[in-house]
């Protein structure tokens, strides 16, 4: 028998608790029963400085999807309470009814306690009995290896980004139920007889160290000390967190793999980062898309143990295989531009690394060894125009000479040069025959397009597509959008722009970010981009569109579709056709349905008004993602159906794109269902995408139409996963 607090085997019989054997540990005083380790304490002393507006957290603790926390305004407004997962350890509602309310005073120091003892659950305020409950089933978070202490929000995700607003002293937890007795002789800032489980002290010099030395690592998101004598840490806006990490660094790679296997919202055909938790390998623009080789290379931002590249491999553009960082030891990167000599010989990536304008070279043959950041020599005349910055890079080689391309930005928050809330730059070009001496070639552009002077140019791709030539890029309030127009005397003269991205994620985001492009050996423009969709506190930080196809015919009206390659995970192809639906009415599929499919949908020409595909749908097609054409308004739409917003989240995710049928023209919709991902192509002139989170059993699929009846023929199959695992 080992003491469940410190591991001790110093420990000795001590009595019985509800028909269990009590034991005291001779090491920590630790007294704990056999058994499951669910008995705990939670504890802490703090102040509010305001009327809370929004629930939060005093302390938590989260496995996982699991968590208990002791937060105040969660399940009963101006009340304090035990939250849980899906309210399986909370009170009832009937229950709450009988909580104090709880009055604020601002600057007034408090302690909350929760004690777990079996079944039991006691809330005690400033040692007394506030409430006390029951439970069916207790969850053993102390030995758990995923075990995080959180402290300000209820929980780490982004429906629970509101936090606590305050001050606080001290925060511990105990793995035994102290009495009430035991819980009113503990002292803020002073140490216990009863050794604690994880203790910080925010009255020391290291306040973010957990005194016991079971939390080795915490992440401070804004949390501060106004003062180094203040016996408290400050939460002064309420978006402040601070939270340990997982408590065993490294995962048994089978458990690992066995997590992401069973996580319902992890794509399984899209391209997903396959590790990091969005904190400690945070993932961001992608940033090169080359063929090398033989092999395709993708690669973007990515923030592991330091900034660098993140990279995967891939042979079709389907199944792709996880490489070393790029990068790594440059002082941190940027987003840029990746070319191959002109004698074939190395791959040159260039961008800013350690804040200047620099290159990497490779040559191996799965870019894996990169040199250390090579400046640029920018010529002077550069450095002397005042509408010049080196910013997001692009670079290709064209006949003898090598470009390099500068975007701008304008009025970027972290731009700290005097009045750099008027600041504003121009893209600019240079170019040389070595990549040694460089001629600067001034302003890029002959003009801009009305209206769009004051976006930035950002994360920019510059290539030829079909008969005109194409600036793709972001903006940082609009994302994805692009030129088409004139390249001619190293100048680019646009004549048509247009927005890429039409979804929005719940935090009002672009969800289609940084495009990025490669022609094939076979002459294809292929695209990805990052999907910004927001999907929590996962083992895996980023996801990234399908790979598009992008053409530009002689109408001059850019087509994105699919690449052919995706038809490789094909399989189980069922047709349903000659389909009616009558105007007001659903019309659910009887054989096609799933969260890992593919879809093709051919709509006839019809009077309706409002029609489309519901997917997801649960038994009675509702609370599914709306896919519809509105012939008045002229748009597609991609829109969630949730009869009830989720509490943990105020706005909905949504996308509305421009896009108009012509006369007697079918709607035709690839639909591409991976888990909570739908990417969505419209007549291969639009393109969509929209998360939609779901239970495992809302998987149906219906079509609808509003103001007419409709004709259908839809085909699906199956789609095979095509990531590692």
């Amino acid at each position: 028998m080992n003491c469940k607090n410190c591991h001790s085997d110093q420990v000795t019989k001590n009595g019985f608790v509800r028909s269990k054997q009590r034991y005291r540990c001779k090491s920590c005083s630790c007294n704990f029963v056999s058994g499951e380790g669910t008995d705990k304490t939670l504890v802490s002393w703090f102040c509010f400085d305001e009327e809370p507006s929004k629930p939060c957290s005093v302390i938590s603790l989260q496995a996982i999807d699991k968590y208990d926390a002791l937060a105040f305004g969660q399940d009963a407004l101006g009340k304090w309470s035990t939250a849980s997962n899906d309210n399986t350890r909370t009170q009832t509602k009937e229950q709450l009814t009988q909580n104090p309310a709880q009055e604020i005073v601002p600057g007034q120091f408090m302690m909350m306690a929760a004690v777990y003892l079996d079944k039991t659950v006691t809330i005690y305020r400033d040692g007394e009995v506030y409430a006390s409950y029951t439970i069916e089933k207790p969850f053993d978070f102390l030995s758990s290896p995923y075990l995080q202490l959180v402290i300000g929000p209820i929980k780490l995700s982004p429906n629970h980004a509101k936090s606590f607003k305050g001050k606080i002293k001290d925060v511990r937890i105990y793995a035994q139920a102290l009495t009430q007795e035991e819980i009113k002789g503990l002292k803020p800032n002073e140490p216990s007889s009863i050794q604690p489980f994880s203790w910080f002290d925010f009255s020391k010099d290291g306040w973010p160290d957990d005194q016991t030395g079971r939390f080795p690592e915490i992440k401070n998101g804004g949390v501060r000390k106004e003062n180094p004598k203040d016996g408290y840490v400050i939460f002064d806006q309420d978006n402040r967190c601070l939270n340990t990490m997982d408590s065993e660094a490294v995962r048994i790679a089978r458990d690992f793999r066995q997590r992401l296997m069973d996580d319902p919202t992890r794509p399984t055909y899209h391209l997903v980062n396959s590790e990091g938790d969005g904190d400690r390998n945070y993932s961001a623009d992608p940033n090169f898309f080359v063929y090398w080789k033989g092999q395709y290379h993708f690669g973007y931002m990515n923030k592991g143990d330091e900034y660098a590249f993140g990279h995967y491999t891939s042979t079709d553009l389907v199944h792709w295989r996880r490489r070393k960082d790029c990068g790594l030891g440059s002082g941190g990167c940027g987003t840029g531009g990746t070319i191959i000599t002109k004698d074939g010989k190395k791959v040159i990536f260039v961008g800013i690394f350690g804040g200047r304008a620099s290159y990497i070279e490779s040559s191996d043959e799965n870019l894996e060894e990169w040199s250390k950041p090579i400046d640029i020599q920018v010529p002077q005349e550069a450095l002397d125009a005042d509408y010049w910055i080196f910013w997001d890079p692009d670079a290709w080689v064209e006949g003898d000479y090598y470009y390099v391309y500068s975007g701008s930005h304008a009025g970027h928050p972290f731009d700290k040069r005097p009045g750099s809330g008027s600041w504003y730059k121009e893209p600019t070009l240079m170019r040389s025959k070595d990549f040694k001496n460089w001629e600067f070639l001034g302003k890029f552009m002959t003009k801009d397009l009305p209206g769009l002077d004051r976006q930035d140019y950002s994360c920019t791709d510059f290539f030829k597509l079909g008969h005109k030539q194409m600036k793709l890029l972001i903006s940082h309030s609009w994302g994805a959008r692009y030129y088409l127009g004139e390249w001619k005397d190293n100048k680019f003269t646009p004549d048509f722009h247009a927005k890429m991205s039409w979804s929005w994620n719940p935090d009002k985001e672009p969800v289609y970010w940084v495009p990025k492009t490669y022609l094939t050996p076979d002459g294809r423009r292929v695209a990805m981009t990052l999907l910004r969709a927001k999907f929590g506190n996962t083992l895996w930080s980023a996801t990234f569109s399908l790979p598009w196809e992008l053409s530009l015919p002689d109408d001059g009206i850019l087509r994105i579709k699919p690449v052919r390659e995706l038809e490789r995970l094909r399989y189980n192809e069922t047709v349903e056709s000659d389909m009616v639906v009558k105007a007001g009415e659903k019309c659910r599929l009887k054989e096609i349905l799933g969260d890992t499919v593919e879809l093709n949908v051919t709509i006839k020409p019809t009077e309706a008004r409002d029609f489309g595909v519901k997917v997801l749908c649960d038994k009675g097609n509702q609370n599914g993602l709306n896919i519809f054409y509105s012939a008045g308004e002229k748009k597609i739409s991609v829109r969630d159906e949730k009869e009830t917003i989720d509490p943990d989240t105020s706005t909905r995710a949504y996308a509305d794109a421009p896009f108009e049928l012509k006369e007697g023209e079918d709607l035709n919709l690839r639909i591409f269902i991976d888990k909570p991902i739908v990417e969505v192509f419209i007549n291969d002139r639009q393109a969509a995408v929209q998360r939609h989170l779901h239970k495992p059993e809302d998987v149906g699929i219906c079509l609808h139409s509003e103001g007419g009846d409709l004709k259908a023929d839809v085909t699906g199959w199956k789609m095979a996963a095509s990531s590692q695992w």
